[in-house]
Parts: structure tokens; sequence; C-alpha cells
């Protein structure tokens, strides 16, 4: 309705204060060039909201499938990139890394929020933009 207000999303007011980043796409009317990995293909809607609460600094994603199935295919797939990456990548030794990944059984959504102390998340962006890799 012309002139009426938004109403405000939920998801980007949970977890404490405001984002200091927050998106939303509808992956489903976007023509996407083909080449995406499959966990994009998979979401119909994304959301996703970066902030900082508590000394934590949170990435928080919402997505909205085809089906509950889908949802949970999608929770299992992430979950494992995340191990991965915690077992191959040296610069996650000893970090503070908290990810909690949901998908409740009958809803097509995923549910999903990864944090790290700030310091460690300011310190692990300083070592990517000055490109050290500690593994040389």
């Amino acid at each position: 309705k012309a002139n009426a207000p938004a109403k405000p999303d939920p998801f980007f007011a949970a977890n404490g204060g405001s984002p200091l980043i927050a998106a939303s796409a509808r992956l489903s009317e976007i023509d996407l060039p083909g080449d995406e990995a499959r966990l994009v293909r998979m979401a119909k809607t994304l959301r996703i909201a970066f902030n900082e609460h508590g000394g934590r600094f949170s990435v928080r994603i919402g997505a909205e499938t085809a089906d509950a199935s889908a949802a949970e295919s999608l929770r299992r797939m992430l979950d494992g990139v995340i191990a991965f990456v915690q077992a191959s990548d040296v610069r996650f030794d000893g970090l503070d890394l908290r990810a909690d990944l949901a998908a409740d059984a009958g809803r097509p959504e995923l549910k999903a929020t990864l944090s790290l102390p700030v310091g460690e998340w300011v310190t692990l962006m300083e070592k990517a933009a000055a490109g050290k890799d500690p593994d040389r």
C-alpha cells in the first residue's frame, strides 16, 4: 500500500539488536547464470543478517525451500561444509566457532547461525585481507 510503513521482519530483529548488514532475495524469481552452487538452487528465498551482540559476531541465514525434505538436505549439506572447513583450514584451529543449523520437521525452511567472538572474527578477517596463508 502506498505510503504505508513496512512491517519489520522478525528475522532481522532476532538475536539481539539491529543487524549491521541485512539482505533478502527471492532466488526463485532471479535468473541465475547456471553455474551457481547447488546449495543456492535449493533455496527459494534467502535472508542473511550480520550483527554483533554480547561480544560475538554472528551471521544468520534463513532459507525457504520447496519442501521440508529440501530444507533438511540443505541443513545436512551446510553442516558438512562447516565441518570440512573446520577440519581442513588451520585458521579455524582453536577458534570458538559456534554453528547452529536447524530444519524443523514439516517446515520448508532452514535456520542457521554461525558466530565467533568479535576479537577472533577481526583477526580472521585481518589475515584474509592480508592474504596470509598459514600453510606456507
